[in-house]
Order: structure tokens, then C-alpha cells, then sequence
């Protein structure tokens, strides 16, 4: 029996916790947090982070796959085209990394004496089978309609998108970082009364209270927080650091920084 570091329980269960989650390269293993713990750090807190746009570009840029075994790609979704916006497309990733735009079937909702129904060259095996789907849909005979087809290329298609950015969940994942990384290299910072609170946090998944307990520097997306470490490390590469500093004016202080991205 030992105690978890998270739930601050005495369990007999522990598994491999990666301080930095291993879909990002973490290499840094601890055994000190319970399989419950664990579990549930990975699906309510490290998504947040291993999920989020920024790592998912960066993900993308560097070839790191998932444990599907693919690339991910930070444009899924419908976009639509910039000269035309009824019409909608997807974009997706080839083996070798690079995106392919795909345009959905668009398919009129009202009919007149003329309409026009807009397939992607993928689908091209199938339109006849789009096509008639539609005209059974309508209640119109095959004989009654004169299909005249029309073949366009654009290699490269003005595509606009939104797409939601998240600028605070997760830094709790960051502090999860932080935290477990501060108490393997300082095994009497578990008695702390800050780490106590942090603990509660992170298994509460605490995201509503998480600014009002705990001092971040920056807002996570800013590196000026990392300048006084420049001469100690690249701040331009794509490796992670963690790095433990005792300030006398303000205490113990943990730097973060991943794929230079989140700092």
C-alpha cells in the first residue's frame, strides 16, 4: 500500500502515469498516481491539452501519431468555399501528411424546371447512385431529366473556416504537469499546504476555480515567461522542458514549456 499523490489515498493499485502525455512524446513515467486517478486524469484533464488545436497543428507538423495510428488532422469538420458559400467541403489527409480538400455532395432542397447538383471527383463512382436517390426523393422520373455534366478543377480552392480555440481549460493539464513533476523532484513538496490544494483541483478536475487557486505567469501562450531560461535551453526547438526554480521574492516556481507552443 502507498499513498496516490492525487487522491492522497493509501491504494495497492498503480500504473504508469506519463507526467507529459505520451501522445506528445512525454517520456517522463512516475508510479505514483492510482489506476482510478490515472484514468480519470486522462479522460477529464490531458484531452484538454492532448485535444486542443495548437497541439493538433503542431501534432500534425511533425508527423506524431495517435494510438489510432494516424496523423491527426486539426481540420476536421465541414468548411465551406470562399466564392461560394452554400457550398460545403471537408478537408482531408493523405498518407503523406498533405491535406486534400473534398467537396460534399451539394444537393439542392427545392426543385425548378433547372437544378444542378455539385459532386466531388471521389464520388464519381458512385453519382448515379446520388442522383437517383435525389430524383426518387422528388418524385421524378429518370426520363423526365436531361443531365448535362459539367467537369471543373481548382487544385488549389479558396477555402474559409472558424474554429474554436480554447485559452483556458487547458491549464489545468499544465498544471497536472507542473505539479506531478514538482513532487518527484521534491518529494516533501507533497506535505505543502499549495500542494494539498493543487491536488484537490486535479481530482476534482476543478476548471471553474482553477484561476482563483492557482498563480499562473502568462497566459500559457506567451514564451516571454521562459526568456530568463534562454541561456540555458532552445527555446526555438520542439522539445518539451520542465524546469524547477526557487525565486526568493515569490517562492517555488515551475516552467512549462511544450513543443514551444504552451509556455
Amino acid at each position: 500500500m502507498k499513498t496516490c499523490i492525487i487522491c492522497r489515498e493509501e491504494k495497492e493499485d498503480f500504473n504508469d502515469e506519463h507526467v507529459i502525455p505520451d501522445s506528445i512524446q512525454g517520456y517522463y513515467h512516475i508510479y505514483k498516481v492510482c489506476v482510478d486517478c490515472n484514468s480519470k486524469l486522462g479522460s477529464a484533464i490531458d484531452n484538454k491539452l492532448t485535444n486542443h488545436k495548437f497541439i493538433e497543428f503542431q501534432r500534425h507538423l511533425l508527423g506524431i501519431k495517435g494510438k489510432s495510428g494516424r496523423v491527426p488532422n486539426p481540420f476536421t469538420g465541414t468548411h465551406i468555399l470562399k466564392d461560394n458559400p452554400d457550398q460545403k467541403v471537408r478537408l482531408e489527409v493523405d498518407e503523406d501528411g498533405k491535406f486534400i480538400p473534398r467537396l460534399l455532395p451539394n444537393i439542392p432542397t427545392s426543385i425548378t424546371n433547372q437544378f444542378s447538383i455539385t459532386l466531388d471527383k471521389k464520388n464519381e463512382t458512385n453519382k448515379e447512385t446520388i442522383i437517383q436517390k435525389f430524383l426518387d426523393r422528388n418524385g421524378i422520373p429518370r426520363e423526365n431529366v436531361r443531365i448535362d455534366e459539367t467537369q471543373k478543377s481548382d487544385e488549389k480552392p479558396w477555402i474559409q473556416t472558424s474554429m474554436k480555440i480554447d485559452i483556458h481549460d487547458f491549464k489545468l493539464a499544465i498544471l497536472k504537469i507542473a505539479y506531478e513533476f514538482t513532487i518527484d523532484q521534491l518529494p516533501a513538496y507533497f506535505d505543502d499546504p499549495k500542494a494539498l490544494e493543487i491536488s484537490e483541483i486535479l481530482k476534482n478536475a476543478d476548471f471553474e476555480n482553477l484561476d482563483y487557486k492557482v498563480n499562473f505567469m502568462g497566459d500559457g501562450l506567451n514564451k516571454k515567461v521562459l526568456e530568463p531560461f534562454s541561456h540555458l535551453i532552445d527555446l526555438e526547438n520542439d522539445n518539451h522542458y520542465l524546469i524547477l526554480f526557487d525565486s526568493p521574492d515569490i517562492g517555488l516556481l515551475c516552467f512549462v514549456n511544450l513543443f514551444n507552443v504552451f509556455s
